[in-house]
């Protein structure tokens, strides 16, 4: 199959830049170096370029020129979320457990507007003070049995799932955000105790199964002083 000019140079490029030829940070080569080098337009030159910055290898500023990202690639990053400095006794209670069918939800489940969902409300304890608020929305089909959900039968809602659809939840595909907010439902920040207008970390998790459909979507509100993570590469 052929392939445009842009991207035979973008993938000459790239493999440079993988191989370790420039080290992070440093400059890189001009549109006219290119240019000369390739014997191509400006306008081919440019395409290239702009893929490599919209995959993040490159970042470009105006007035001084390319240079290569620094951000970290090819590597294995081992990346953690704890309870930073809880070293109390630790509980979850079941706030609430619903079926529910809100169109933004529904939307992020991938389900049909007539269809619904569990979501499922639980609190956080250390030494029985609450400092995180997890809110589960989980597809209703992989519910086999709404009775163990609700007695607190399982303390872990992947249990539950490891148990009655056979879902190892700790190995399947997600996406997860981490911001940091002051809106919270009001009825979170009065579970938590927490001052009006206190920030907390929102953290946002889309998990799938190995065929790409979405099984749960979680919304975690933390306070931040049990809030810490670990980035190392191996």
């Amino acid at each position: 199959m052929h392939r445009a000019k842009y991207q035979l140079i973008k993938d000459e490029l790239l493999e440079e830049i993988n191989s370790g030829l420039f080290k992070p940070g440093q400059k890189f080569y001009s549109e006219s170096e290119l240019k000369s080098r390739y014997g191509v337009s400006t306008a081919t030159i440019l395409r290239a370029i702009q893929e490599l910055v919209n995959e993040e290898y490159i970042v470009r500023y105006q007035g001084k020129g390319s240079f290569v990202s620094k951000a970290k690639r090819n590597e294995r990053i081992i990346f953690s979320e704890t309870d930073n400095q809880l070293v109390g006794i630790q509980s979850i209670k079941m706030v609430s457990c619903t079926l529910e069918n809100e169109t933004e939800i529904l939307d992020k489940l991938k389900i049909q507007q007539d269809g619904q969902y569990y979501k499922i409300v639980r609190a956080r304890y250390n030494n029985k003070k609450p400092f995180a608020i997890q809110v589960s929305h989980i597809c209703s089909s992989y519910i086999k049995d709404e009775s163990l959900l609700k007695s607190g039968s399982y303390q872990s809602l992947y249990e539950l799932l490891r148990d009655s659809n056979n879902l190892d939840m700790y190995s399947m595909p997600f996406t997860q955000t981490i911001d940091i907010t002051k809106v919270i439902p009001q009825q979170f920040s009065d579970y938590l105790q927490l001052a009006e207008d206190t920030p907390v970390v929102l953290m946002r998790r889309l998990t799938l199964n190995n065929d790409k459909e979405v099984i749960e979507y979680v919304e975690t509100y933390k306070t931040i002083d049990a809030f810490h993570i670990e980035i190392r590469n191996t």
